[in-house]
């Protein structure tokens, strides 16, 4: 069922929306239907770059990425690896989770952008219910299989 809602776009992506939609006669309902195919490609494109981690390296991950919002800005998603490596060196997440954690950061670091897309998007589904367990979320989820 589709409903209306209000969105608040930054110049850049009212921008980018402007030049995928100014050709077609009903600019609303083609935004529309242009953002409801953008949001779909995208969930199509992490769906199929989830990496292959552990139960307890997801553990991990989730961990050290709490609080971090790293889709603000795309190019923030590249500092996944240094917040993991932050949490390793300074709060000892690879001992807590017991994994090992330089194993973890070279499987990390050998991630492409959608990779490391699909984890920032992974965990901040995650931490939007953090009552939830995590491990029973990543299984409905088909991220542990």
């Amino acid at each position: 069922m589709a409903r209306q809602i209000s969105i608040w776009f930054q110049d850049e992506t009212e921008r980018l929306l402007s030049e995928r939609t100014q050709t077609h006669d009903d600019a609303e309902g083609s935004r529309s239907r242009l953002i409801a195919g953008l949001i779909a490609r995208y969930d199509e494109v992490v769906r199929r770059s989830i990496p292959q981690l552990s139960e307890k390296e997801w553990m991990l991950v989730a961990d050290a990425l709490n609080g971090i919002w790293l889709l603000e800005e795309p190019r923030h998603v590249h500092y996944t690896e240094l917040e993991i490596a932050d949490g390793i060196r300074l709060n000892k997440l690879d001992t807590k989770w017991e994994v090992d954690g330089d194993e973890l950061l070279r499987k990390v670091h050998a991630l492409d952008y959608a990779r490391r897309l699909a984890i920032v998007d992974v965990v901040e589904r995650l931490w939007c219910d953090p009552q939830a367990d995590f491990a029973v979320k990543l299984r409905e989820w088909g991220v542990l299989r």
